[in-house]
């Protein structure tokens, strides 16, 4: 089972490489990700999990709210602990760990991420932290 994760999470990196980039108008790359995160991302504390799990992602908010990254990434750890295949956990974290400049992490967090994620939307999402940690030079 492991060796199927890791060949479709190698599969899919190659293919993250083989992708287009979108034509119009051209903005750089941090642009573009400081964009789609004061867009795109939800308040942490959204969606349907487990009530500890809850309680941590409130617990990140409210460290989000206040940019302290650090501490965000504790509790998003924390919650991982309890529900370590949850995909929508490594998309914060993948999140916070841009916030925080740490390209290599976000790259890592959202590739893991996108072995456990199933719905389309996350997957998108993950793939897009993907693709702007190997093109964002910082």
């Amino acid at each position: 089972m492991r060796l199927i994760k890791a060949l479709l999470l190698c599969a899919l990196v190659g293919l993250s490489a083989c992708s287009q980039i979108p034509t119009g108008s051209m903005q750089a790359p941090e642009q573009l990700v400081r964009q789609w995160t004061s867009n795109d991302m939800d308040d942490f504390s959204q969606g349907d999990f487990h009530p500890a799990v809850k309680a941590l992602l409130n617990n990140a908010q409210q460290a989000r709210e206040e940019q302290n990254w650090s501490r965000a990434m504790t509790w998003l750890d924390q919650a991982r602990q309890i529900a370590p295949r949850n995909a929508e956990l490594f998309l914060r974290q993948a999140w916070v760990a841009l916030q925080m400049d740490d390209q290599s992490l976000t790259r890592q967090l959202a590739e893991r991420g996108l072995v456990f994620s199933e719905a389309e939307a996350t997957s998108i999402k993950l793939e897009q932290l993907v693709k702007e940690s190997q093109s964002s030079g910082r």
